[in-house]
């Protein structure tokens, strides 16, 4: 968790930042006539349209998940083009925070009350390259099923020491208070964290969206006569949640059955990543799908190069 403290002037209060904030990133889907030639200033980019994404760490590479779709910038069932403009995006642009001052954050009361509170963050804008000097595809996809999985991943480094490098997918467990997690079933509480219609709280923290498991876990869902690793999740979701993380999530001070193998309370929030949200089944239904995390893992490991 990450703390920020109110001014001296103000009255005392102490915040508490969930540390999955640092793991969810807005996406800005673009496209620059120029190709891979495009410099981040350049005038030319147009806005194709926002999404969701999330930072994972697999064998010591860092890369950013999010649903396949949001690269080719078409429907991942149809092919058809999602957006006004009949092109896929040639670049992302993300924004992350930088490292707080040495005396932290401080809060400043926005009203006379003090019932709200405001501060600045600094923060740095990225653009991030999807294709190479070819025009081909930079990112990965499935290694089985290619584009029927809708989930890629980019392999980024952002080697900036003043920035507050992104909290990564998956967490590792060590402590043996940790929670000790049930198998994933239907009627569980889960979480989507991303970007409802580019919606954030504060300096472009996700909305967390609660779902519940709708489907059984181990076998998957049927989507156009073929049997895709899926789950589906009851959950209103909107556009720009596509490529969120699913996580479940238990607060802090909850009695919990613990990696030791016996009851304790949590000492603070923790969560596990599910997988990745990509859209609903239909407009007219809660009904979305999640990509469990085992598909992310082989995409990083063994991957192909994108197709569109």
């Amino acid at each position: 968790m990450t703390e920020a403290q109110p001014s001296a002037s103000a009255p005392k209060q102490q915040i508490q930042l969930h540390s999955e904030y640092a793991g969810s990133v807005q996406l800005r889907m673009l496209f620059s006539p120029s190709g891979p030639d495009a410099k981040a200033d350049d005038k030319d980019f147009r806005l194709l349209a926002h999404g969701s994404a999330f930072v994972y760490e697999c064998d010591g590479r860092t890369y950013l998940v999010t649903a396949r779709h949001n690269f080719t910038g078409r429907h991942w069932q149809t092919n058809v083009y999602l957006g006004e403009y009949e092109v896929s995006p040639t670049h992302l642009q993300i924004t992350l925070l930088t490292k707080p001052p040495t005396e932290g954050w401080q809060l400043q009361p926005t009203g006379d009350d003090a019932r709200t509170a405001s501060t600045a963050f600094r923060a740095r804008q990225f653009l991030i390259s999807l294709i190479g000097e070819d025009w081909a595809p930079l990112w990965k996809q499935h290694p089985v099923h290619g584009g029927d999985v809708d989930v890629a991943v980019q392999a980024i480094n952002f080697d900036d020491d003043d920035l507050i490098y992104p909290w990564k997918y998956p967490v590792e467990e060590t402590d043996p208070r940790a929670t000790k997690w049930s198998n994933l079933a239907p009627a569980q509480d889960v979480f989507i964290v991303g970007y409802p219609y580019a919606l954030s709280t504060g300096p472009l923290f996700p909305l967390w969206i609660r779902g519940t498991v709708a489907s059984d876990t181990h076998f998957g869902v049927v989507v156009d006569s073929k049997q895709l690793p899926l789950i589906l999740v009851d959950a209103r979701t909107r556009t720009g949640q596509s490529g969120s993380v699913v996580i479940r999530h238990i607060p802090e001070g909850a009695v919990v059955p613990t990696v030791g193998n016996s009851i304790g309370i949590t000492p603070r929030p923790q969560s596990q990543i599910v997988g990745v949200y990509s859209g609903r089944t239909s407009d007219e239904s809660d009904l979305g799908y999640v990509w469990p995390s085992a598909e992310v893992e082989d995409i990083c490991r063994n991957g192909t190069a994108g197709t569109i």
